[in-house]
């Protein structure tokens, strides 16, 4: 056979050969972290869907997840195989999604070096309902100030009148507070009366931001509360020079 035209014949496989494997969707891996509740969302119809944190951000996920079981209360960083679909039809995701394994599952998650212990007191610095707080009469009546004190053993504090507590039912430490979570149970308390009538004004909004929240951050020295996106309350380190 002539040599040239055995040239031309495997160039042509290589060339489809090629094709064949830069169009033949591959399998990958990811780890995400499932939070521990679900959230109302509209796909083909409404449903309850995972919460993801995917690459730094929380997501939607609309599918399921085969082989995983979801725990409601506690967050799930797991291992997930990406297998692309054959056929799809036209209201179809392209993938599906494979459970390969469990790498941790808490209900409370902490970064490495955390400064929220139990030793550290916060003392409130700020509160998104009083302008400039401390030249407020009741912050500059109070003899001891409001503080609190956070940590994978709950909240602990004092709101300048009573002193409060609660567990945490779920938290999620991040760098960057749009990634986080936080969530505590009911709060009790002491049932001391408030006198001057503007300390109570100090307590109440404290304790309303507490019942807010839904996420947080520590820009060291300042531990930040914030509800629905927005900041409600700020505090300091009282271990902070």
């Amino acid at each position: 056979m002539n040599k040239k035209y055995i040239n031309v014949i495997a160039s042509t496989f290589l060339f489809f050969g090629l094709i064949a494997c830069q169009s033949t969707p591959r399998e990958e891996q990811q780890v995400v972290t499932v939070a521990p509740f679900k959230v109302s969302c509209v796909g083909v119809a409404n449903q309850q869907c995972l919460n993801v944190l995917v690459e730094d951000e929380w997501q939607l996920f609309y599918q399921r997840i085969d082989g995983f079981n979801f725990s409601e209360g506690h967050y799930q960083t797991i291992k997930i195989n990406k297998v692309p679909r054959t056929s799809v039809a036209a209201d179809q995701s392209t993938v599906d999604y494979q459970f390969i394994s469990l790498i941790s599952r808490a209900k409370q998650v902490f970064l490495p070096k955390s400064m929220l212990t139990a030793k550290r007191q916060w003392q409130l610095k700020s509160v998104s309902t009083i302008d400039d707080l401390l030249s407020h009469p009741g912050f500059t009546a109070i003899d001891q100030k409001p503080y609190l004190t956070l940590s994978n053993e709950g909240l602990t504090g004092f709101s300048g009148c009573n002193r409060f507590f609660s567990s945490v039912v779920n938290s999620f430490e991040s760098n960057e507070f749009s990634t986080s979570h936080l969530a505590f149970s009911t709060l009790g308390s002491s049932m001391k009366a408030c006198y001057p009538n503007t300390i109570g004004q100090i307590e109440r909004a404290m304790l309303n931001a507490l019942y807010d929240t839904d996420q947080f951050v520590v820009n060291w020295p300042e531990l930040i509360f914030y509800s629905k996106g927005k900041q409600v309350a700020s505090f300091v380190a009282s271990d902070w020079d």
